[in-house]
C-alpha cells in the first residue's frame, strides 16, 4: 500500500509530491531513483510554464483530490465493538458486513445495554481521544436496546393534585413562602409597623400574575383613580403603597447569587421531584433585563439579547426539571466526575439528579457537545444526540464545509469510531447548509425493528428554487430525531412570553425573582394537564385561565374578608343598581373548600347555582368576594338540628349561622367563627 504525505492539506503519494516539487524553482527535488531522475529531466524544460498551471489549478487539484478521498477506504481498522450494536462496515470489497450481531430473541443482552459501561472511567485528556480512528459505517441499534427502562408515571401525591391551586402549591411550597415572608421582615426592620405575612406574599403574586395579563405602560396605573385606565381587581386586593413597599432580601453567604439561593434551591427541588420523561433537552434560556448587573450577557441570536442567561434542562413539552443561572463561574464537577471543558460540564450538572442506566435520551447543540461528554454520558447508561462543531472532532474524517457544498442537496457522509469501547457516529449532512452531528443513540439509518422487515428511510420535503416545485429529498434519521424532541426549552421560552411579568425594577433580584414565578407557572399548569392528560372527565385550562385562576386562590383562600376604610362612594352604588348580573361565577374549588369566612347574608334576588334550577332566592352563601345562590327548600329543621341550635323553619332569620361547604357548621363570635 502507498505511503500518503499531506501536503498543503491535500494526501499525495511520493509519486505526486516528486513531481509538483521538481517543477518548481524554489524547491529542488534531488531524485534517487533512476525513475524519479527522468521525471525531474522531463520536468525541467517545462519549470515556468508548470508552475504556473499548478498556481491556476491549485483549488482545482484540491477539492478533486479530496472528493475521491472521500470514496477511497480509510487505511484504518476499527477497533472491534465491546457491545451489542449494528454496525456496518464497508469492507475492501465494498461489501457492507455486520460486526457482533446479536439474536434479537436474547432479551438479556438488552436488559444489560444501558449499564455495559458503568465501570468505565473518562479522562477527556487521555490518548483515547488523541487517536481516534473513524471508518466509514453506519451506527444502527434495535429499538429493544435503546427502550426507556424507567418509570415516568407520577406518584399519587401528585396525581391527587386536582385543581391549579394545588398543582402550584406543590411546586411552590408554604416553606418556601415562610421563608420570603421572613427575609422581607428583616430587610423591612426599619419599620417595625410594616406587617407582612404569608397571606400579604400571595396577594402579591397574585398582583403580578394579573399585571402578565392586563399590560399598562406604568405600575401605578393599576391603581389609577380612572376606572377605564385601572385593574379593579387588583386594587381591591392591596394599596398601592403597601405593594411598592415589599422587598426581597437575605443574608451575604460566599456566592454570587446569595440573595435569591433558596428560592434557586427550593424551586430545583420541587421541579425535579417529578419522574423525568425519556427524552431531555438541554439549552440556554434569557431572562430579558436591560438592568446594569455584571452577571447580565448579550446573546446575538435570541429574540431579547440582553439579559441574565438560564441553562435549563427540560423535556419535549417544556417542563423544566432544573435550571443554572449563568454568574461568569465554571461549573466545578463533583467528586467522582470528570472535568470536561466548561460548556461540557454545564450538561453534566444538569443531569446530575437524572436516574442513571434507563436509557434516557438528551440532545444539545454545538455549544455543549464534545466527544468526552458522549462517552461519559454512555459509561451513565444516557444515550446523546447533538450538533458539533467540526474542530472538536479529532482526526475528523468528514469533508469539509468548502466540499459538502459541491455535493447535491441531501448528501450525507457518515463515519463511526470505537473510543472506550464505545461505538461514536459522526455525520455531515447538506441542506441549505452543512450540519455536522455526533451520537452514541442513532446513525444515518432508523432503529431496527424485530418486527419489520424492511425499513423505510427518512425523508423530507424542500422547495427547489430552479423547479419551482416542493421535492421530497432523503434525510439522516439523526436530523430528523433531533429536530423532533430538541425544541423543549424554546416551548418554554414562548409559554412564557405569552404572559409574562413586565413589571419594571432597578433590582437584579427583582427581575430573576419574577421570572422564575413564570417558570414556576409553566411548571405547573404542565404538570396539571399532564396529570389530567389520561381523564376523560378532566377540565383543560389554557395558560391564562389557569394563572388567573392561581392568582384568584391566592387572593382568596383561607383569608377573611376585611371592612373597607372609609364611606362607599356614590358611583360605585349607582353601578351596582345599574348592573344587576343574573348570576355569579363560581369561585375555584380551593376557595369554595377553604372553610374559612363562608357566611349566609339576605341580598337582592337571584338565581340559584344548583344546576337546572330555575328559581330565585335572597338568601346568599358568600365564599370569598363571590356570592353564592343558596337553596332554602333543604330541610332546615335538620339542619339546624345537626348545629345544635333547635328547631326553626326560617333558615334566613339566623345570619349568624355559617353553613361550610364540608357540611359542618359554625357559629360566629366576637372575634371570627367557632366550630360546632
Amino acid at each position: 500500500m502507498d505511503e500518503f504525505i499531506r501536503v498543503g492539506g491535500v494526501k499525495m503519494t511520493n509519486d505526486e509530491v516528486c513531481e509538483l516539487l521538481s517543477s518548481s524553482m524554489d524547491f529542488p527535488y534531488d531524485s534517487v531513483d533512476e525513475e524519479e531522475e527522468d521525471v525531474s529531466e522531463s520536468c525541467s524544460t517545462q519549470v515556468g510554464n508548470g508552475n504556473k498551471n499548478i498556481l491556476n489549478e491549485k483549488n482545482e487539484v484540491e477539492v478533486q483530490m479530496v472528493l475521491e478521498d472521500a470514496e477511497k477506504e480509510i487505511d484504518v481498522d476499527l477497533e472491534a465493538s465491546n457491545h451489542d450494536s449494528f454496525i456496518r462496515m464497508i469492507t475492501e470489497d465494498n461489501n457492507e458486513i455486520n460486526l457482533n450481531e446479536v439474536n434479537d430473541s436474547d432479551d438479556q443482552v438488552w436488559e444489560l445495554f444501558p449499564s455495559q459501561f458503568k465501570n468505565v472511567s473518562v479522562n477527556p485528556k487521555s490518548s483515547e481521544f488523541e487517536r481516534v480512528l473513524w471508518k466509514k459505517g453506519n451506527l444502527q441499534f434495535n429499538e429493544q436496546q435503546v427502550k426507556f427502562r424507567g418509570d415516568s408515571s407520577l406518584p399519587d401525591e401528585v396525581t391527587a393534585l386536582d385543581t391549579p391551586y394545588k398543582v402550584w402549591c406543590y411546586l411552590f411550597p408554604q416553606s418556601l413562602e415562610e421563608h420570603i415572608v421572613q427575609e422581607t421582615l428583616k430587610y423591612a426592620g426599619l419599620d417595625e409597623s410594616f406587617p407582612f405575612d404569608v397571606f400579604d406574599l400571595r396577594k402579591f403574586i397574585g398582583i403580578l400574575f394579573y399585571m402578565s395579563y392586563y399590560h399598562l405602560p406604568n405600575s401605578r396605573d393599576y391603581w389609577s383613580s380612572n376606572d377605564d385606565r385601572s385593574a379593579s381587581v387588583i386594587k381591591r386586593q392591596m394599596p398601592m403603597k403597601r405593594f411598592e413597599k415589599i422587598p426581597a432580601r437575605n443574608d451575604p453567604l460566599h456566592d454570587r447569587l446569595y440573595l435569591i439561593r433558596p428560592v434557586i434551591d427550593t424551586l430545583i427541588k420541587t421541579f425535579g421531584s417529578i419522574p423525568t420523561e425519556q427524552r431531555l433537552c438541554v439549552d440556554e434560556q434569557m431572562c430579558s433585563t436591560k438592568i446594569g448587573s455584571f452577571m447580565k450577557q448579550y446573546l446575538p441570536n435570541k429574540p431579547k439579547k440582553w439579559g441574565f442567561k438560564f441553562f435549563v434542562l427540560c423535556d419535549t413539552t417544556g417542563y423544566a426539571y432544573k435550571y443554572d443561572l449563568y454568574t461568569g463561574l465554571s461549573e466545578k464537577p463533583l467528586e467522582g466526575e470528570p472535568d470536561l471543558q466548561p460548556s461540557a460540564n454545564i450538561v453534566v450538572g444538569l443531569m446530575r439528579e437524572v436516574p442513571r442506566f434507563q436509557n434516557h435520551i438528551v440532545y444539545f447543540d454545538n455549544y455543549y457537545t464534545t466527544l468526552p461528554l458522549l462517552v461519559y454520558l454512555r459509561t451513565q447508561g444516557i444515550l446523546s444526540v447533538g450538533t458539533i462543531r467540526r474542530n472538536r472532532i479529532k482526526n475528523c474524517k468528514l469533508p469539509e464545509e468548502k466540499i459538502m457544498l459541491k455535493f447535491e442537496r441531501s448528501t450525507s457522509k457518515e463515519f463511526v469510531s470505537n473510543i472506550c469501547g464505545i461505538d461514536v457516529t459522526s455525520i455531515s449532512w447538506k441542506d441549505n447548509r452543512v450540519v455536522n452531528m455526533v451520537s452514541t443513540y442513532i446513525g444515518r439509518k432508523p432503529l431496527i425493528n424485530s418486527f419489520r422487515s424492511t425499513l423505510d428511510p427518512c425523508t423530507v420535503k424542500r422547495y427547489d428554487k430552479k423547479e419551482k416545485a416542493t421535492k421530497t429529498i432523503p434525510c439522516p434519521q439523526i436530523v430528523k430525531d433531533y429536530n423532533q424532541h430538541m425544541g423543549g426549552v424554546d416551548l418554554m421560552d414562548s409559554f412564557m412570553s405569552r404572559h409574562k411579568i413586565t413589571l419594571k425594577s432597578r433590582k437584579w433580584t427583582n427581575r430573576v425573582f419574577y421570572h422564575l414565578l413564570d417558570m414556576t407557572c409553566i411548571n405547573a399548569w404542565l404538570l396539571y394537564k399532564r396529570i389530567n392528560r389520561d381523564r376523560p372527565d378532566a377540565k383543560h385550562l389554557r395558560l391564562i385561565d389557569f394563572k388567573l385562576e392561581v392568582a384568584d386562590s391566592l387572593f382568596l383562600y383561607k383569608t377573611k374578608k376585611g371592612s373597607m376604610r372609609g364611606r362607599p362612594s356614590l358611583e360605585s352604588l349607582i353601578k351596582e343598581k345599574r348592573f344587576k348580573p343574573n348570576s355569579h361565577i363560581a369561585p375555584p374549588k380551593d376557595i369554595r373548600l377553604d372553610k374559612t369566612d363562608h357566611w349566609t347574608t339576605v341580598d337582592t334576588k337571584g338565581r340559584y347555582k344548583m344546576p337546572n334550577c330555575a328559581g330565585q332566592t335572597r338568601m346568599r352563601l358568600r365564599a370569598g368576594r363571590s356570592s353564592i345562590g343558596l337553596q332554602t327548600n333543604l330541610e332546615p329543621t335538620k339542619l339546624l338540628r345537626d348545629a345544635n341550635l333547635g328547631v326553626q323553619t326560617d333558615l334566613s332569620l339566623h345570619k349568624d349561622i355559617g353553613i361550610l361547604t364540608d357540611g359542618s357548621y359554625a357559629k360566629k363570635t366576637v372575634n371570627g367563627h367557632e366550630r360546632k
